[in-house]
């Protein structure tokens, strides 16, 4: 299957109001969420472009086979046009709606790998928090556990495919 990662455009003045990750004709759907009167800040502004007698402009920005690479190229687009300048409700990556288990184990694994890229593999031990030191090692002991418990669901190419953003990647081996 072929994913890509696109763009709605306001043609009134260029702007990217909204990214998104689809297959087949989903760059298509929106217009018609909007018409069918569904409420949102991207349906509401896609009715604002057709009133002034405009089309709405997409754009494709990238291809992928990959699911987790387009949701991953996804998310840093949206964050890099600023999620404040988009109607994206989410910051990309995925959607509750899409199965709340797939976007938690997502989250899962970044909020893991950001950590552990962070600390630099054990050279940071313990950081303070609300005026109390906090030993890092088992917090980070017990993520990694989290992380091989969705590998084991998901598979280590799907967690790696994640991680390797933040330069790390998950051996097939548990952390205990």
């Amino acid at each position: 299957m072929s994913y890509y990662v696109y763009e709605l455009i306001d043609p009134r003045d260029k702007s990217v109001f909204y990214v998104g990750k689809g297959t087949g004709k989903r760059i298509d759907h929106h217009e018609l969420e909007a018409r069918r009167g569904r409420v949102s800040r991207k349906c509401d502004r896609i009715r604002e472009i057709e009133s002034a007698g405009l089309l709405v402009a997409k754009r494709k920005v990238k291809q992928f086979s990959d699911e987790v690479e387009a949701y991953l190229f996804e998310a840093d687009h949206i964050e890099a046009l600023g999620l404040h300048n988009l109607t994206n409700v989410l910051p990309g990556g995925g959607s509750p709606r899409a199965g709340s288990s797939t976007y938690a184990d997502r989250v899962r694994v970044r909020v893991a790998a950001e950590l552990i890229a962070r600390c630099g593999a054990g050279k940071v031990k313990a950081v303070e928090f609300l005026g109390q030191r906090l030993e890092l090692e088992p917090i980070i002991r017990g993520m990694k556990n989290a992380v091989f418990k969705i590998a084991e669901r998901r598979g280590i190419d799907w967690v790696n495919g994640i991680a390797k953003k933040y330069h790390l990647e998950f051996s097939n081996v548990p952390a205990v």
